[in-house]
């Protein structure tokens, strides 16, 4: 497992690994793995064998309780059955309070149509940040606290919501000024 992070922030690195002898790559800026991954402060990724991404996280709350079986399992090759979570699921998004970007992570166990939604407190829809077929897996996507004219909203308390397959679950977030 290979950490990544900013040069600026190498000196960090032994929270990383923990002091032991884990790989920590340190980019140099303008940090264009960072950015074409959409990398923010905290987040995990995993690649299989030929180098593909099939698992980005943010782990601020805690690695996943299954991060050692998933490795084993890449490491036998027999990684489908961790790959896929086994319902469809919309998670806290994360920070939260957030300001200005927030990111927020979903699974579904199954490809199906998917629409995330932004609402106001009101019920009124403030924006509609994705609606498309998607495959199985874990998903993310951020929102930068602007409605569907690209205007940015005002602080306040806000709902997002999923929409996929029959399931609708909606979580709260707050917006800080």
């Amino acid at each position: 497992m290979i950490g990544i992070g900013k040069d600026t922030h190498i000196g960090y690195s032994n929270n990383w690994t923990d002091g032991n002898d884990a790989a920590v790559c340190a980019e140099e800026s303008p940090f264009s793995t960072w950015s074409s991954w959409n990398a923010s402060q905290r987040d995990m990724f995993l690649l299989d064998a030929e180098g593909n991404l099939i698992l980005h996280q943010n782990i601020s709350t805690g690695i996943p309780d299954d991060l050692n079986a998933l490795i084993i399992s890449l490491a036998l090759g027999d990684d489908k059955h961790l790959l896929y979570p086994e319902e469809i699921s919309l998670h806290q998004n994360y920070p939260n309070p957030f300001n200005p970007v927030t990111t927020i992570h979903y699974d579904l166990s199954y490809s199906a149509l998917v629409s995330i939604d932004i609402y106001d407190m009101n019920g009124e829809l403030v924006a509609e940040l994705f609606k498309d077929y998607q495959n199985a897996g874990h998903h993310f996507i951020n929102w930068n606290g602007t409605n569907n004219h690209g205007q940015l909203v005002s602080a306040g308390i806000y709902l997002y919501s999923i929409n996929a397959a029959g399931l609708f679950e909606t979580r709260k977030m707050t917006l800080l000024k």
